[in-house]
């Protein structure tokens, strides 16, 4: 801690991305160096040219100590970056589970909107992140929320290959034919990445299964043979 008393706390010791040393902390996960800047008078809301603020950063490297102190110490959970993403966003997206449940228990809005109309869920889902949508759903969290294209939670898990959290979805009430703007249903969404599914073994065989069991007529067969694959 040595050369801490010689960083500068405010705007006057900044990154060419607007960083305060606040910024900088959190981005390390610092806990040490967030305490000394805070107590030396450091705000914990200041945003950077992204509009994000040391919690964001925070939340999104999954460091819940220092979530928590930033939180105990004033930070608003409900600021927004430069694409309208709250920290629950950012947690979501990274599968931090204690930290989605420690902002939501702190009163975190679990389906707050992004600029491309896209909830926490809608995160979870895109990254495979079973755990934390499970958590945002038994909290209050749409399933069958649509961003500015229409596309549901249901259709970002399609698009990521993660059956666990297609399966999530649809036990909490999915709409498997929900469309998107283009009339694309989710449960054909599953058979666009043909080549890359056939990367891992069995996966064909589990779709099938999957799609069966909710009952939709997706073309799996059809779009497997197009592609040269035995059905």
């Amino acid at each position: 801690m040595a050369s801490v008393p010689h960083l500068a706390v405010t705007r006057e010791n900044e990154t060419s991305e607007d960083n305060t040393p606040l910024h900088c902390a959190s981005q390390r996960g610092d806990l040490e160096v967030v305490k000394y800047l805070m107590d030396k008078g450091a705000k914990t809301d200041e945003q950077n040219s992204w509009k994000a603020t040391p919690l964001h950063w925070a939340a999104g490297r999954g460091d819940i100590e220092v979530v928590k102190y930033f939180v105990e110490n004033g930070a608003d959970i409900t600021l927004k970056n430069d694409h309208q993403d709250t920290p629950l966003h950012k947690a979501s997206e990274g599968g931090h589970l204690d930290v989605v449940k420690y902002l939501i228990q702190k009163g975190a809005e679990v389906n707050a909107t992004n600029d491309l109309k896209d909830t926490p869920l809608h995160k979870a889902a895109s990254g495979g992140r079973l755990q934390v949508a499970n958590y945002l759903i038994e909290n209050g969290a749409e399933v069958n929320s649509k961003n500015e294209k229409e596309l549901t939670p249901l259709h970002h898990a399609s698009f990521s290959r993660s059956l666990s959290v297609m399966q999530c979805l649809v036990e909490h009430g999915a709409e498997v034919e929900a469309r998107d703007n283009e009339g694309l249903p989710s449960n054909f969404v599953c058979t666009l990445k043909v080549p890359d599914i056939y990367k891992h073994p069995g996966f064909k065989k589990k779709l099938k299964e999957f799609l069966a069991a909710c009952k939709t007529d997706a073309p799996v067969g059809g779009s497997c043979c197009a592609f040269g694959t035995p059905c």
